[in-house]
């Protein structure tokens, strides 16, 4: 699970670098369809990789401003703390990369269960 944290963080980065920020949840899908052993699996490795990176990328803004601007975007949003900015951003982060991670997991298993002879048409038919 720890080498699916460090791909999703790393093929999110590079996405975002190139793609817009949902891109990172297209990195999370292919991992999740590439390497997820479980749903659960892929939903906390989408979480924990995106969020993670969302995190340290909102903090090298933080920091790189001297916190002007997560005091300004704390203050639109009307939060009490600035750093509930950063807080917030690896929570929604963390939701995106779950989600995408799982939904490629799950992808993955509809398209490569075998058929049940349930949905076999009957000879003759």
């Amino acid at each position: 699970m720890i080498i699916d944290i460090i791909l999703i963080a790393a093929f999110g980065f590079l996405a975002e670098t190139f793609a817009p920020w949902w891109s990172v949840a297209v990195a999370a899908f292919l991992v999740g369809f590439w390497r997820a052993k479980s749903g659960r699996q892929a939903a906390a490795a989408g979480a924990v990789g995106v969020g993670l990176l969302w995190l340290i990328m909102a903090s090298s803004i933080h920091f790189r401003s001297s916190g002007i601007l997560t005091a300004r975007v704390a203050e639109m949003l009307q939060l009490p703390l600035s750093s509930l900015v950063l807080v917030l951003t690896a929570v929604i982060g963390g939701a995106v990369g779950a989600l995408g991670a799982s939904v490629g997991f799950h992808l993955r298993v509809l398209v490569t269960r075998p058929r049940s002879s349930l949905s076999a048409r009957p000879e003759g038919s």
